[in-house]
């Protein structure tokens, strides 16, 4: 009886942690920063802003989302310079890397532009 009890734990502790693991994987964080675009760097789109030590840091995005691509054409060089609001979103996706290995990979998309 008293191993059914340990099993029964383990088994519950094990399924916790496993629901755990899945759902930070999936967390998606959504920021706001204020920056200057600076132009495509690698089919990135790359803004200019103040850290929090004000210092200027470089933020590259992986994607944008459709309804900012239709409000501001960011592959225009005319838009380098431009101040924006951006809200943005943070996931880690994974990724299978050359050793067969699962990896995780942050990917950042541009969610909202506001223009300043």
């Amino acid at each position: 009886m008293k191993k059914i009890k340990v099993v029964s734990f383990f088994l519950v502790a094990f399924l916790f942690c496993s629901y755990t693991a899945v759902a930070q994987e999936e967390e998606e964080d959504v920021l706001t920063i204020t920056g200057t675009f600076t132009g495509m760097e690698k089919g990135m789109f790359a803004f200019t802003f103040k850290d929090v030590d004000g210092e200027e840091s470089t933020i590259d995005f992986d994607k944008i989302s459709p309804e900012a691509k239709q409000l501001f054409d960011l592959t225009n060089k005319e838009m380098i310079g431009s101040k924006f609001v951006v809200t943005y979103s943070n996931v880690n996706e994974e990724e299978e890397g050359a050793d067969g290995e699962i990896e995780y990979v942050s990917v950042k998309t541009i969610l909202t532009l506001k223009k300043l």
